[in-house]
């Protein structure tokens, strides 16, 4: 039981750099999912926050 929360915070981890790595050059990012249409309509550079 001790060991199930670093096995789910490693898992998590590994995915989120996997997920992050393979993400094209100009997307804004995960938690802004861009659609084949938007593709087209993408800025350059990331969007100010």
């Amino acid at each position: 039981m001790a060991l199930t929360w670093p096995v789910v915070a490693a898992a998590l981890g590994v995915s989120w750099l996997v997920i992050r790595r393979s993400l094209p050059a100009g997307h804004p990012g995960q938690r802004h999912p861009m659609g084949v249409s938007d593709q087209d309509a993408a800025p350059a550079a990331a969007p100010e926050k």
